[in-house]
């Protein structure tokens, strides 16, 4: 009888074992499998775990950084710039004061600068503005730089786009360099700031150099226009009530002297 029962539990432990144990290899070999692919690229390329090149899909806000300011690569980042790739810039406005509409807004993004030898070089229909690419160390900076560049862009208008409902619109296929980012004046919304970016983007954050990014350009607010007032007539229509009376003591004077002149004149006949 114990003999059965042993037989009996022996064989409910072989089945198990037969349903467990291909489970645990498979789960054994997608660990293995996420292990290798975590340092795969977009590109297909393998790095090891301090490899630089990031994920391309993933693209960078440079409006959202930690570090809080959004400068431009430095020469020796510079130096390690693929030329070979090419980059995106989406720009995506944010609501605007009460009442705008981001849709429907006409950006600009003209290329001022190449990366040669390590360094920005400003396209010939720029050098005239005297600005340094190479000097800048802070937004400020930035937003200096690409307020004088401005000046200069009129016939170097570059790729243009139409934001959508959205508010978004993207401009792709870029070689690196520096862009300026600025848009037409448009009623509909705020006054948005122009902006300089760099392809690609070094982020110290993440340790990458990223190829697609978004921007998210500054807008002020208009100012309100100022409702027409029509000023207080108070002091004519006291002027006016004065030169009518006068106006009917000087009638009534007539008729009275009219009349006192025909009395006198029936008076002396």
């Amino acid at each position: 009888m114990k003999m059965t029962k042993f037989k009996k539990a022996a064989s409910v432990l072989l089945a198990v074992s037969v349903l467990i144990l291909p489970a645990l290899q498979a789960a054994a070999a997608t660990e293995a499998t996420e292990g290798t692919e975590a340092t795969e690229t977009a590109e297909g390329e393998t790095f090891g775990e301090e490899g630089l090149l990031p994920d391309r899909g993933l693209g960078l806000d440079i409006s959202t950084q930690d570090t809080g300011e959004q400068i431009l690569p430095y020469s020796e980042i510079l130096q390690e710039v693929d030329q070979n790739l090419k980059g995106s810039i989406q720009v995506f406005l944010t609501e605007g004061k009460e009442g705008t509409v981001n849709a429907g807004i006409l950006f600009y993004c003209t290329k001022v600068a190449d990366i040669k030898g390590g360094a920005y070089v400003l396209k010939d229909a720029f050098k005239p503005s005297g600005v340094n690419l190479n000097s800048i160390g802070n937004s400020n900076d930035m937003a200096e730089a690409a307020e004088k560049l401005e000046a200069y862009a009129e016939e170097e208008s570059g790729k243009t786009g139409v934001t959508g409902q959205d508010g978004s619109v993207i401009f792709e296929d870029l070689e690196a360099g520096v862009y300026l980012i600025r848009a037409e004046d448009h009623a509909a919304y705020d006054q948005i700031t122009s902006s300089l970016v760099s392809i690609p983007v070094w982020s110290e954050v993440d340790g990458y150099m990223f190829y697609d990014i978004t921007l998210k350009p500054k807008h002020t607010p208009r100012p309100d226009t100022p409702e027409k007032k029509t000023a207080p007539q108070t002091g004519l229509q006291e002027y006016t009530v004065i030169y009518l009376a006068a106006g009917i003591l000087c009638l009534l004077g007539s008729i009275v002297i009219i009349i006192r002149r025909r009395k006198n004149g029936k008076q002396e006949t």
